[in-house]
């Protein structure tokens, strides 16, 4: 007899459900150090237990197995293949401790998925789903630490992000955990939430975006996003709308007057409410000016924006011309693309990139892949990305695949666990798409039948 939606989900209890969202918030805090120690690291290896236990505890296959042609097994494998050569290369830069810690990243997110793929299907469906409504939650928490980040800095000069990380949690990162730029004599901030770096702020709150349900939430998200000022989540969203528009082109046609009206009438009243705010709070006005400033600040666009263009061309180059046959098959090693550049003199002046002391990672996805993992790791990743376009995820996934067209995302553990998840219900056909899940309306939580 076949489970009742109910009885599939009674499996994720309280306890189970508050630790998921824990975790998530917290392994959306990238750059936490605490006495010299990774809090991530520590995360994934109390995440990796947790899911051993649920594995032992529930119905499972005692014959651990995955499925022939895998694509996200074939990524994480051919990753950790990369940083193995790379280990035992010798290259300009050091970065053997770069590739050690990011094989040992690889083993705990290849047995996260071995065991979720070898529970029992309702649990790994639930577990997943659950763990999709944590990243909303996460979302949520850091778009409003972010506006309130933004609001005490500029109107009273407290710098939260400061108290927290550095006075309480005394974290060895420095910069006080506060991003920004100067115009003239004036600082403006970059919105980092509970994060170090802007781009990965914009990118859990722009994931956020893209698996809300609740408008308001998704256009609060959406303005703190653009007002982060970071050009990677202008670009997720401009993405991300653009296609969510031309994906409902014909719903559209088929809204009623009435709908239509009351649609109008909402943007109206939204546009209405932005320019209050920008007239009477003066901290939102100054932040809504900063985003023409780093729109059009030419010295940003000549130098960072042509250098994330010229990426591109002089990548595929060395990946083509100045690289060896394991280099182009598993590359330099993971999160250490900028050697390839570092070793090209002529490139570099070209290009601008300055002296390293240490391996760096190329600020793009696309050339960070070909040139860090290879050309199998790049192939496994895309064909990934292509492969969950249909789950829960899917949105998700969009965001990843848009914010690393200018940005580094492919090897951060939050993004790994989210194509991890969006692997794992992509392959149960009563999971895999949107029309498979329904509203537990006891729990309010969306599960799969």
């Amino acid at each position: 007899m076949q489970n009742s939606p109910r009885q599939k989900y009674s499996k994720i209890r309280l306890f189970d459900r508050a630790f998921i969202y824990c975790f998530i918030l917290l392994n959306s805090i990238s750059g936490l150090k605490i006495a010299d120690v990774s809090v991530n690291g520590i995360l994934m290896i109390v995440f990796f237990g947790y899911i051993s236990l649920k594995y032992l505890s529930d119905t499972h296959n005692p014959h651990l197995k995955i499925q022939k042609g895998d694509t996200f097994v074939t990524f994480i494998i051919a990753s950790m293949i990369s940083c193995l050569l790379s280990v035992f290369a010798t290259y300009s830069l050091p970065h053997q401790n770069v590739v050690a810690g990011y094989l040992e990243n690889g083993l705990v997110y290849f047995f996260i998925y071995l065991l979720l793929y070898n529970t029992e299907q309702s649990l790994r469906n639930s577990i997943s789903v659950v763990f999709k409504n944590g990243l909303v939650y996460a979302a949520r928490i850091q778009a409003v630490w972010g506006i309130a980040q933004l609001v005490l800095l500029y109107s009273a000069g407290i710098n939260i992000n400061e108290i927290l990380f550095v006075d309480i949690l005394h974290s060895t990162t420095v910069r006080d955990w506060i991003m920004g730029f100067y115009t003239g004599n004036t600082w403006n901030l970059r919105i980092t939430g509970l994060n170090f770096e802007n781009s990965m702020f914009a990118l859990v709150v722009c994931v956020g975006v893209a698996l809300e349900k609740k408008i308001v939430w998704k256009l609060f998200m959406t303005a703190v996003a653009i007002l982060s000022l970071s050009r990677t989540g202008w670009v997720m969203l401009a993405g991300y709308y653009t296609f969510f528009l031309y994906q409902n082109r014909n719903k559209f046609r088929l809204v009623k007057k009435r709908k239509l009206m009351v649609g109008w009438i909402s943007l109206i009243a939204v546009f209405a409410c932005f320019l209050i705010a920008y007239t009477r709070v003066p901290t939102i006005r100054m932040q809504i000016d900063n985003i023409i400033i780093r729109a059009t600040d030419s010295d940003a666009i000549s130098i960072s924006g042509a250098r994330h263009l010229l990426y591109y061309p002089y990548g595929v180059d060395i990946f083509l011309f100045r690289s060896n046959i394991l280099q182009i098959l598993f590359g330099y090693g993971m999160r250490c693309s900028g050697i390839a550049f570092s070793q090209q003199p002529d490139i570099c002046q070209i290009i601008g990139i300055g002296m390293y002391p240490t391996a760096w990672a190329v600020e793009c996805d696309v050339i960070g892949l070909l040139l860090g993992g290879g050309i199998v790791t790049f192939l496994a990743y895309y064909a990934t990305l292509i492969r969950t376009r249909k789950s829960i995820y899917s949105d998700a996934i969009l965001m990843i695949f848009l914010g690393g067209i200018t940005y580094h995302y492919h090897s951060i553990s939050y993004v790994i666990l989210i194509i991890l998840m969006a692997s794992l219900v992509s392959k149960d056909s009563t999971c895999g798409g949107r029309k498979n899940l329904r509203t537990d309306t006891h729990n309010k939580e969306n599960i799969c039948t």
